[in-house]
Parts: C-alpha cells; structure tokens; sequence
C-alpha cells in the first residue's frame, strides 16, 4: 500500500491511497462523510460484527469505535487546535450531527485556517477533514474484508490468491 500526502504540482498537498483508491481531490466532506458513517453503521450492523476475522484484526465494531475516536479527535482538533480531549460521539447518527455542525462552522469561512499539530507544517480544517474522510473509508474497507474472511471460513469451494 502506497499512502500519504503528495504535491501534484499545484503546490497543495492532497491525500492519495493506492489501497482504497481514496483522492482527497474527489472528496467533498458535506456529502462524503455522512456516506461513510452510513456505511460504517451498516457494516457493523451484519451478523458476526463483534468476531474478529483473525487474532491480529480487529472486529466491525472494535472498527467502528475506533471511528467514532477518530471522529471526535477531529472535532476538538479543528475547534480547539488540540487533540486531547475527544468530543464525546455516542454512535454514527450523533457522529453525522456533530459533524455536520462542524462542517458548517468551517464553511462560515474557517476552511483555510492554519492548525499546528506538530508534523510537517501547518494543516487546514478542510484538510483535516479530508484525512478523516480517508481514514473513515479506509476502516470501511478493512470492515468489509474482515466480513469476507469471516463468510470464507469453512465454506466450500475453490480460494483463488493473488
């Protein structure tokens, strides 16, 4: 997997992922993330969510929870300039809610806003958002895998590898 923050010649960094396919290019946030957090809920909804697909990875809802961390760090993180400590998102609807507030207050003007955290220059909020975007369809995938490899065990038929 190729992941990360790259300069395509327009002098603004963007966030690309060969694994998910997620191009912050392509992202609009407003519409974006409320699509994800549906997805996410949905996923964590199937049977066999709390079982973890192997030792090592996490179950849909050890996924899911992680999001809403990541959620609520994105929240303080934009309003306060701080990371530590999370706004309290209760579960998807209640993490869209808080979202949406917070997507309007960046519209009103705060999109550019520089934000230091500490890495290798400053962000804006609409880029924080963008990487949560990623990081909330990355897990989304990860969800879906796990899924998968939970249906495949035990079931007949030919496994084809890459």
């Amino acid at each position: 997997m190729s992941y990360g923050w790259r300069d395509l010649g327009n002098g603004r960094r963007t966030e690309l992922c060969d694994e998910c396919g997620f191009d912050a290019r392509r992202s609009l946030p407003d519409r974006d993330l409320d699509r994800v957090l549906v997805r996410l809920g949905a996923e964590a909804s199937r049977d066999r969510a709390a079982e973890r697909p192997s030792p090592e990875t996490w179950s849909a809802l050890e996924y899911l929870t992680h999001c809403m961390e990541m959620v609520g760090e994105t929240i303080v993180v934009i309003r306060e300039g701080r990371v530590e400590p999370r706004a309290r998102v209760r579960d998807v609807e209640d993490a869209a809610a808080q979202l949406r507030e917070l997507l309007r207050e960046v519209a009103d003007g705060d999109a550019d806003r520089a934000i230091e955290l500490g890495g290798p220059g400053p962000v804006t909020p609409a880029w924080i958002l963008a990487h949560l975007q990623h990081d909330l369809e990355h897990h989304l995938l990860d969800m879906r895998r796990g899924h998968a490899r939970l249906e495949l065990e035990g079931a007949e038929g030919a496994t084809v590898q890459r």
